[in-house]
């Protein structure tokens, strides 16, 4: 019996479907519970930012006023990026908090809130490091969506994923359907050279005045280098009227995935063991039944 119990934890472990070796948590970080932010959130720009492993990509150009990119506690629907944040952001509240929340990975008590509008948010990076050229990953992150009070417009909100291979930092990236550069909006800004478009989310369909529970997204990559950054960037869809949507973004991890061929000859060894044991069982059994 603990033969074949063994084998089952075996085949588990390395036959699973995206059953991963290793997996690497990109953290946001913590809120420093000191006035006069509280523990409620802070601004990805804030000197008293605490470990976290990500950085805003803000442009600081023409048509781009404050940066609205915040790590905010789960249940927290006012002043989301602490107070004092860029500009009023720190006054930036919500209609309620993403439900589903017992859905994030064990420990998350934050995640970050993203302000879609192309004014004041900004895409966020993250580096990872020790990867495989050649090999398989897969990211996994929650996402939700929300509005400020009073916002009931109709929005289709989602993250454009993007892999930068060989790079340690990520760049400021507006999509052209977003950022027209008319009418005092930022000029559109495309991915830098060698960037791939990994991952389009699921659509979260807002019907306004209301946030979105957290859903889990995952998705891979082939590896081309030993460090690439990735980065998310903010695709909010609007009615006419724009106001601004936000976007939640948590639990972001990534995990190698065996190759097929490890699966196959853990399965061709599993079987030789199998065989070696029955054969044995065999020869014990006409042993013990012939005469003395």
């Amino acid at each position: 019996m603990s033969f074949r119990i063994t084998l089952i934890v075996l085949l588990t472990l390395f036959c699973g479907q995206a059953t991963l070796s290793a997996t690497t948590t990109y953290s946001f970080g913590t809120i420093p519970i000191t006035a006069p932010n509280n523990g409620n959130g802070i601004s990805l720009a804030s000197e008293s930012y605490l470990a976290g492993v990500w950085t805003e990509n803000y442009s600081g150009g023409t048509g781009t006023t404050q940066q609205i990119v915040c790590v905010v506690a789960l249940a927290i629907i006012t002043d989301t990026c602490g107070n004092a944040g860029p500009g009023t952001a720190q006054h930036i509240p919500l209609y309620s908090a993403p439900g589903n929340t017992a859905s994030l990975p064990t420990g998350t008590t934050n995640y970050l809130l993203d302000d879609g509008d192309w004014h004041y948010g900004a895409p966020v990076s993250t580096n990872m490091t020790g990867l495989v050229s050649g090999a398989t990953y897969q990211i996994s992150f929650y996402q939700s969506s929300n509005q400020e009070p009073n916002n009931n417009k109709v929005y289709s909100d989602s993250w454009k994923v993007y892999v930068i291979p060989g790079a340690n930092s990520g760049a400021y990236i507006c999509l052209v359907a977003i950022c027209t550069g008319a009418n005092g909006d930022p000029a559109p800004t495309n991915p830098p050279v060698g960037a791939v478009l990994a991952y389009s989310s699921t659509a979260m369909a807002n019907p306004g005045g209301v946030s979105t529970p957290w859903q889990l997204q995952t998705f891979r990559f082939i590896a081309t280098s030993a460090s690439e950054t990735l980065e998310f960037v903010t695709n909010a869809i609007g009615t006419p009227g724009f106001q601004p949507p936000l976007l939640g973004l948590s639990g972001v991890s990534g995990q190698v995935v065996p190759e097929p061929g490890t699966c196959a000859l853990v399965m061709l060894g599993a079987g030789v063991l199998v065989a070696a044991r029955r054969l044995r069982r065999r020869s014990s059994t006409r042993t013990c039944g012939q005469p003395g």
